[in-house]
């Protein structure tokens, strides 16, 4: 690669330590990026350092530096976020919550920022995006500005709907972060921008996730609304609608608030026309949550029925976890002592454990070796934290069956100090401190 007018020497270092050199001393406004010991030069609109293997390239434009210092402003800020390194990009992203940004050039970076598909950009991006969009956090704050909702809301769209290599959990996790406040300033936009976002599997758990949050934290008008929202999904996006169902039946212990609702029942036979299975299995559920006894069945059933996909299976426990009645126990009994996918056998349990009912817990006993291993440190918190399951839980650590170390840290030191002095006795007796949380 020729030298271009104003070019130093290359000197040659790890591209990691010349990162860390470059741009791991940002903080404030206030700081500069800076090579110690070394010359150091820029080029003309202010851009970065480039990499070419282990060998750092630096321009000047026709002005060299004798000790080399970046102004760090928001044309270095824009120059990080159009390079191709991952690491730049992340670096531009944190800097720029240091520099006094204007909405434009938030909207800008942040813009970039949640379409590239690299997990490590696409953190740092939504993390940058929270940052610029939560009240909160500007409080006492001088400098960058706050996005208004509908800004920062578009951008989070263009990342919704752009690719991605990050884990589906991890980005569940950050979207959701940035996300969850806007279901509360402006319910109503957040629905229809998922809406508008596709209907892969991601954007219906936004939606679920959406909805759910909506229809806790909203009035009457706001059921109002939601249900209307669903009930024109239901014609142009089945998928997303029968997502958003879910999210409305969700953790609801009482129905009050909608089984009575004008347009559900509509909106049930609506879903229950669909040719996609998975809607009319969420129309099923509605219509059981309502109280439907032949919808109520009909959720047994496919529970029961063999020949069913996993997946809606495991969404029928799913729902008579919030439901639960004494023919589901039966049914998810049964399937303890015979079912033999890990998933289905995870969600049974967790289910019946939720019940109370100690008999049951010795039934999964049985069969521990067989639960999964994701589902087996939800379970074991579940059944410590239930008075009327702690006794069995005992009687399987006194059995060896368990082993003080599977529960989660500081389950161990916690039921010592039981309020109950009866199952305190039995904790002590069967969990001596040493044996470790």
């Amino acid at each position: 690669m020729p030298p271009l007018e104003g070019e130093r020497q290359p000197h040659r270092v790890s591209p990691a330590a010349w990162l860390w050199t470059k741009c791991g001393i940002l903080g404030t406004s206030s700081m500069t990026a800076f090579a110690r010991g070394a010359s150091c030069t820029v080029d003309p609109i202010g851009g970065i350092w480039r990499l070419q293997g282990d060998t750092v390239r630096e321009y000047s434009g026709g002005t060299n530096m004798a000790f080399g210092a970046v102004p760090l402003d928001a044309n270095v800020v824009r120059s990080w976020l159009h390079g191709s390194e991952a690491p730049i990009r992340v670096r531009g992203l944190r800097a720029a919550r240091d520099v006094s940004l204007t909405p434009a050039e938030v909207s800008e970076v942040l813009s970039l920022g949640v379409q590239d598909a690299r997990p490590e950009v696409q953190l740092e991006s939504w993390v940058t995006l929270f940052w610029f969009s939560d009240l909160n956090l500007m409080i006492g704050r001088t400098g960058p500005a706050l996005l208004d909702p509908a800004t920062a809301m578009g951008i989070a769209k263009l990342g919704i709907q752009g690719a991605t290599s990050m884990k589906p959990a991890l980005r569940q996790a950050v979207v959701w972060r940035a996300w969850e406040p806007w279901t509360i300033q402006d319910p109503g936009r957040t629905i229809q921008l998922v809406e508008t976002s596709g209907t892969n599997a991601f954007v219906q758990w936004l939606m679920e996730e959406t909805v759910h949050r909506c229809f806790q934290n909203g009035s009457s008008e706001q059921t109002d609304l939601i249900l209307s929202r669903l009930q024109q999904l239901a014609e142009v996006s089945p998928e997303l609608c029968a997502a958003g169902l879910r999210g409305v039946m969700r953790g609801q212990k009482s129905v009050k608030r909608w089984t009575g609702h004008k347009g559900v029942k509509q909106l049930i036979r609506s879903l229950s026309q669909s040719s996609n299975p998975d809607v009319v299995a969420s129309a099923e559920q509605a219509d059981a949550f309502c109280g439907n006894p032949e919808a109520q069945a009909g959720v047994l059933r496919r529970i029961a029925n063999g020949s069913r996909p996993i997946q809606e299976r495991v969404q029928a426990i799913e729902f008579v976890r919030v439901t639960p009645s004494p023919q589901s126990r039966i049914i998810l009994r049964q399937l303890l002592s015979t079912e033999t996918s890990p998933l289905l056998l995870g969600h049974a349990a967790l289910a019946l454990t939720e019940g109370g009912w100690s008999s049951d817990v010795e039934a999964l006993f049985a069969r521990w070796s067989t639960v999964p291993a994701e589902s087996v440190s939800e379970l074991l918190q579940g059944m410590s934290q239930n008075d009327s399951l702690l006794p069995a839980v005992l009687t399987a650590i006194r059995a060896g069956r368990l082993k003080p170390r599977d529960f989660p840290p500081g389950t161990g030191s916690s039921l010592r100090n039981h309020p109950n002095p009866k199952l305190r006795a039995q904790v002590l007796a069967s969990w001596p401190a040493e044996a470790g949380d």
